[in-house]
């Protein structure tokens, strides 16, 4: 045990920290939450319980001149009511713009995709069949945005900055790949270290 851990114990002070903390958890008892699935593996597995500075202190950073997040950081977001997801930004901008077009790299909206060539009065049959084929070929190669974070995306159409999120595990990760960025107003907090079953800081 650190010796000033022990010279405070053995002062009149000795229930100051557990006082702060106290009032520290009773003003934002949304610190801890924990993890249901594998996206963030080896990071972070189901079972364990994550410890994070909740957006209520997180919006302070900013007067101090420090981000609000970073890249590499990991973070939980609050998607609706009953869902909030673990993932690790990899990319912030403050331009909605770039952030619509980070979606690209991932996905289309089909309802916008041409025909690839529409088939005229007196095409071949052969003609036709590569037309339809080309354009299908295409079609199935694309993949659409998933709409499963929009009640979070839409609550802040005017964001200060976009986030795109992603999870360590990558093959079993629903992230920003299939939804898109999400307003950083959507924060439910910074993670900082695991509690349960064993401490642990996350980087």
């Amino acid at each position: 045990m650190p010796r000033w851990w022990s010279s405070l114990r053995n002062s009149a002070f000795k229930d100051v920290p557990f006082v702060l903390l106290g009032v520290f958890i009773g003003w934002n008892c949304d610190v801890v939450c924990g993890v249901k699935g594998v996206s963030m593996e080896p990071t972070l597995t189901p079972g364990e319980y994550i410890c994070f500075i909740p957006h209520s202190l997180l919006f302070l950073k900013p007067w101090m001149g420090l981000p609000l997040v970073k890249v590499g950081d990991v973070v939980v977001v609050k998607i609706s009511k009953t869902l909030s997801v673990c993932k690790r930004v990899t990319r912030i901008t403050s331009n909605a713009e770039a952030a619509h077009l980070w979606g690209k790299e991932y996905f289309e909206n089909i309802s916008s995709f041409d025909y690839a060539q529409p088939a005229g009065p007196r095409a071949s049959d052969e003609a036709t069949g590569y037309s339809e084929s080309s354009y299908y070929d295409r079609l199935g190669a694309l993949s659409t945005r998933s709409t499963d974070w929009d009640e979070c995306i839409s609550r802040f159409p005017r964001s200060s900055h976009f986030l795109w999120l992603e999870g360590d595990n990558a093959p079993h990760s629903h992230d920003s790949r299939a939804c898109g960025a999400v307003p950083a107003e959507c924060l439910r907090g910074l993670v900082l270290a695991t509690v349960w079953p064993h401490f642990r800081v996350v980087q």
